[in-house]
């Protein structure tokens, strides 16, 4: 039987998101599980880049030797040519069930209210967290985060680590930034405080890709010459295996380093307290009171003594590290995309 499993991609995070799902899938002899890549339409603000964007998910999918089918107007989508479709935000009005994939932890009123959960027959949920949240609105299967599978069965992608330390020295420690974007975002305020980081130490950029694509003017005021900048299409998890330490701000990248076990340390976004997309209830909100902090974009010495402290002693947070994240995510075996795998195939079969 052919089961016409599509899952949806409209950036590198689904496809991170998505990967070792449909693998599992495909590896089971499940037929007729394809990705489907299409063009962000529709939002004024997308717009001006989207066939660019459209064509650069196309090249990273050919670049990591993937299968995919073209849809950049969703018309195969819309046609009904698959029975589930696995995606990430809503907008997908055709007649087929749908499977919703978490793609982050973090600003809840976003990624877990009743608008986000709409159209959806059922949400797969990281853990206890995200499940409490979800369920309220739809159906829900806990899964864990199939992503993290890679780095819980220890096959994180090393050739591609290879490739991104040819521009490090080795003889420095590394610190990874992961800035988020809009008004929650550090990357406006924060740039004297990385770049001052430079000569001490290896400083990776990995950029949103809203941060990357839509606010490129923040990144004029980095060193960019001196630093490692990447973009979506980089695997955050390589990057966590380079990094001694993690920065960031509100970024639901911020939650999967403290589930990796990385020393991560917060820096605190003034606008932030204005914006409805976090409160101080939001668990990235919650979480930087728990771990080092800085306050102040001008806390130059600030963040660097944290640095020093975190290469130091690498394991001083380890067991809030493990109990913040115990609730978030219910899994640390790498079989997350077996329970989603199968999950959607229990939807294909109702």
């Amino acid at each position: 039987m052919d089961t016409n499993i599509g899952f949806l991609i409209r950036s590198p995070h689904d496809y991170f998101v998505c990967k070792n799902v449909f693998h599992y899938l495909r590896d089971k002899g499940i037929s007729g599980v394809n990705f489907i890549v299409k063009r962000i339409h529709s939002i004024p603000m997308v717009e001006p880049y989207a066939d660019k964007f459209y064509e650069y998910i196309c090249k990273m999918m050919d670049d990591r030797g993937e299968e995919y089918i073209a849809d950049p107007d969703y018309s195969w989508v819309m046609e009904g040519n698959h029975k589930v479709i696995i995606y990430n935000n809503n907008g997908i009005f055709c007649d087929t069930k749908k499977v919703r994939m978490l793609y982050s932890q973090a600003k809840e009123n976003m990624t877990f209210g009743r608008l986000a959960c709409g159209e959806y027959d059922l949400i797969l949920t990281y853990g206890e967290r995200s499940d409490n949240y979800c369920k309220q609105f739809k159906p829900t299967t806990v899964i864990g985060s199939p992503k993290y599978d890679d780095w819980f069965s220890n096959n994180v992608n090393m050739i591609e680590a290879e490739q991104y330390m040819r521009s490090l020295d080795i003889e420095k420690k590394t610190v990874l930034y992961i800035p988020t974007w809009g008004e929650i975002g550090s990357a406006d305020t924060y740039y004297d405080a990385l770049n001052s980081l430079i000569g001490k130490y290896n400083v990776i950029l990995k950029c949103h890709d809203s941060l990357y694509w839509r606010e490129r003017e923040k990144l004029d005021k980095f060193d960019t010459a001196n630093m490692l900048v990447l973009n979506g299409n980089a695997d955050i998890q390589v990057l966590f295996k380079l990094a001694d330490v993690v920065v960031g701000d509100n970024s639901g990248a911020m939650m999967e380093s403290i589930y990796v076990d990385k020393p991560t340390i917060f820096l605190e976004v003034e606008q932030a307290s204005h914006s409805t997309l976090t409160s101080n209830a939001s668990i990235e909100q919650v979480c930087r009171h728990n771990f080092l902090c800085v306050d102040d974009p001008a806390s130059i010495n600030k963040l660097q003594e944290h640095i020093d402290r975190s290469i130091s002693n690498p394991g001083e947070f380890k067991d809030k590290r493990y109990e913040v994240t115990s609730t978030m995510y219910a899994y640390r075996d790498g079989k997350c995309a077996g329970r989603a795998g199968d999950a959607i195939l229990k939807v294909l079969g109702e």
